[in-house]
């Protein structure tokens, strides 16, 4: 939910949103690639939950000291033991339904662009 009254508000709150969802999905590329694992077994909700949690605690160390490196390995660590089952395979490929109208299995027509009614004003106009 947005939380801002103003337009350029609003639009700041959008960039901060796109950009947490960015950090986390990064976050969750890289944890993925540490452990071999695929992507998508990366739970979203727990990597949130884990960049809640330290965004509620409030303690950066600046990036590339030691204590930086132990925090993102031990993120790594806690997103790779709540990995998501793995995806199952498609018993059929992914195609675009069609819908099939009437007997015979005839295909619909395309939408005319003609105008459905008559576009016409009457003008009264006394004398």
């Amino acid at each position: 939910m947005l939380r801002s009254k103003s337009p350029e508000l609003i639009y700041q709150e959008i960039w901060g949103h796109l950009c947490c969802h960015y950090a986390i999905r990064a976050l969750m590329a890289a944890t993925a690639e540490h452990s071999g694992h695929d992507p998508d077994r990366i739970a979203f909700v727990a990597a949130l939950r884990i960049a809640r949690d330290s965004v509620a605690k409030g303690d950066f160390p600046p990036v590339g000291t030691p204590e930086a490196e132990l925090i993102r390995i031990l993120v790594m660590n806690t997103l790779t033991r709540r990995l998501n089952p793995p995806r199952r395979l498609r018993p059929n490929p992914r195609v675009v339904k069609r819908k099939v109208l009437g007997v015979g299995g005839q295909t619909p027509s395309p939408p005319s662009l003609a105008p459905t009614r008559a576009s016409t004003a009457d003008v009264c106009a006394d004398a």
